[in-house]
């Protein structure tokens, strides 16, 4: 695995590279159940990562991915959102067969979003606090890079 492209999507591959916080209508809940939209993480800095279970990919990066996450877990500026389409119980039955997953915050996508539109997984998008797509990384990826870090502590 390599460090990811920390490049701003192909506007051919999406249309809309800015988050309308008041009309998106991407829709999840954690695995407890309660339900969340991206206005609950307005003005934040967002990593969101689209990945499954069975993906091989997405789950060969999740220990880097919670290397990450720890970096930054009690900082609220910044919001980290594992988003997978598969049913609760799949993740919730699968968290104890790879170690890192316990520590993502994780969650089920009840309604999708054209703007998050993606050929594949894992994809990884970071937003900054205006709502505007940043980076857009499809395939898997060294995500707790120093690289990925310093671009991290320049959007905070």
């Amino acid at each position: 695995m390599d460090k990811p492209e920390l490049s701003a999507p192909d506007p051919e591959e999406m249309e809309v590279t800015t988050i309308d916080f008041e009309s998106n209508m991407l829709l999840f809940n954690d695995l407890e159940g309660n339900e969340f939209s991206l206005r609950n993480f307005e003005n934040k800095v967002l990593f969101i990562n689209y990945g499954a279970t069975w993906c091989n990919p997405c789950l060969a990066e999740m220990p880097n991915m919670a290397e990450l996450y720890n970096e930054y877990k009690d900082n609220n500026e910044i919001v980290f959102l594992y988003l997978s389409k598969e049913d609760a119980q799949t993740i919730i039955d699968y968290i104890p067969k790879d170690e890192s997953l316990k520590y993502l915050p994780i969650y089920k996508i009840i309604t999708d979003d054209d703007l998050f539109a993606t050929s594949g997984i894992p994809t990884t998008f970071i937003v900054n606090r205006k709502g505007k797509i940043l980076v857009k990384d499809v395939g898997s990826a060294l995500w707790n890079d120093s690289s990925v870090v310093n671009y991290i502590n320049n959007l905070l």
